[in-house]
Order: structure tokens, then C-alpha cells, then sequence
């Protein structure tokens, strides 16, 4: 944890000049921004890990994906357009109210989606 992850995971372990310059495709800056090279562009990407049946009863029940029919947690990853991973965020439960957009809308509203450090 001290060594790897706070030097490479996480929005702190880069600055803002050089996520934009070294992690934003040329083609998604002509796409998404108004020819300001200083516009950094992320995507959000939700993935699941399939885990173990718990003897909870209650994590059991909120962690049972019905489209999968496995149990299984959701982290939401935030990478570059080049896919260099900027950060993961959760795990959040596979309950119905946790579809991807249902996570960025917690992940926005909550402001756990933080600007990269200037």
C-alpha cells in the first residue's frame, strides 16, 4: 500500500498537465473538447469480480447478481483514453440500483470523483 499503490493508483499520484499531455488520445481531445489542450478526458468503466456465496444473509441477497446469477461486487475503474488507469473506485454491491449509471451517479453526487491535483 505505501509503495505501489499511493505512487501509481489513485488521482493524486499524477498531475493534471501530465495526465492530459501523456494520457488523452489525440483523437478523443479533437472529440470531446473545444480545442483546450488543458480538458482532461476520462472514461468510467464498471466491471464486477465474481466472488464466494456468503454465510451473511443480507450481503448474500445484496451482492446476487440476477444477470449473472452469481454473487459478485462492482468496481467502477477511471482510466485515460489510452486505458492508463487513473484510479478504481469501490467495490459497490450488484444490487439493481448499482448499474453503472447508477454508480456515477452516486460517484458524482457525492463528489468522490475529485480533480486530478493542478
Amino acid at each position: 500500500m505505501q509503495y505501489f499503490v499511493l505512487q501509481n493508483v489513485g488521482f493524486e499520484h499524477i498531475n493534471h498537465e501530465d495526465f492530459v499531455e501523456n494520457h488523452t488520445t489525440p483523437i478523443a481531445k479533437k472529440l470531446f473538447s473545444d480545442n483546450d489542450d488543458k480538458t482532461a478526458i476520462l472514461v468510467l468503466d464498471g466491471t464486477y469480480i465474481f466472488i464466494q456465496k456468503s454465510s451473511d444473509y443480507k450481503f448474500q441477497r445484496q451482492s446476487y447478481n440476477l444477470h449473472k446469477h452469481r454473487p459478485l461486487v462492482k468496481p467502477m475503474v477511471v482510466v485515460g483514453t489510452d486505458w492508463y488507469t487513473l484510479s478504481v473506485l469501490g467495490p459497490y454491491l450488484s444490487n439493481t440500483k448499482n448499474n453503472d449509471a447508477g454508480i456515477t451517479r452516486h460517484i458524482v453526487s457525492s463528489n468522490e470523483l475529485l480533480a486530478i491535483r493542478q
